[in-house]
């Protein structure tokens, strides 16, 4: 009885020390400043507009090169510091809308988000 005990202890800890932690996360990407802009962003692959194809667009975050510093100082979120360049990068081709918006977890250190940068004609 004694050993049976013992087992069932030995047990119970190896069991209770394998419990895997959760971690929860949450995140709004905001779009208002660039809808305020006439730039539209949008998951959907297609809207009721006639536009021209500009092309793909892409940028990735990782974490270990610091682009918070170099890209945006002063910016805290990882997401508007994407955004931003993302949008910017489609600007400069001559796009005021990204279609099929996606953003990306590659690993917990990197971020690539990414869409369809068109330019709207009516």
């Amino acid at each position: 009885m004694r050993k049976i005990a013992i087992i069932a202890i030995g047990a119970l800890l190896t069991l209770s020390s394998c419990t895997v932690p959760r971690l929860a996360s949450f995140s709004i990407v905001d779009f208002s400043k660039y809808a305020e802009q006439g730039f539209l962003i949008t998951p959907t692959s297609s809207i009721s507009q006639e536009y021209e194809s500009i092309g793909i667009v892409t940028f990735t975050y990782r974490e270990k090169y610091s682009v918070l510093d170099e890209v945006k100082p002063g910016l805290k979120d990882v997401y508007d510091v994407a955004l931003d360049n993302l949008v910017e990068s489609a600007k400069k081709q001559g796009a005021n809308a990204i279609l099929d918006f996606k953003v990306r977890e590659v690993t917990t250190a990197t971020i690539q988000i990414t869409g369809f940068a068109v330019k709207i004609t009516k």
